[in-house]
């Protein structure tokens, strides 16, 4: 997991997290195109996903974990003519999280 380094001074923002579910961890080392920067296992990935959390909150940031569904998310890729990576992650994750805001 990746933190973005343009964060700092950003307090009280709320910023996406992608969560995995660990039954569609295969399908994402499978499908996506940078495969080699992923964990190996889910468990290595929630270990460093529950510190992101934490370094997050200590920033001043309002981290908040959105449920990313791989199989809709590579659906979002090809229809969006998007390559399976990182930015797309984290592009798609930011818009589950305004769709979630906006419904409340």
């Amino acid at each position: 997991m990746r933190y973005p380094q343009k964060m700092k001074n950003k307090k009280g923002i709320k910023l996406g997290v992608a969560w995995y579910r660990e039954d569609q961890w295969e399908l994402l080392k499978s499908t996506a195109s940078d495969r080699e920067n992923i964990e190996d296992t889910y468990h290595e990935w929630l270990q460093h996903a529950e510190e992101g959390i934490k370094k997050f909150k200590n920033q001043g940031l309002r981290p908040a974990r959105v449920d990313l569904n791989v199989k809709e998310f590579n659906d979002w890729c090809e229809r969006e003519g998007r390559i399976p990576d990182a930015g797309s992650r984290s592009e798609y994750t930011a818009e589950l999280l305004r769709r979630r805001d906006k419904d409340k």
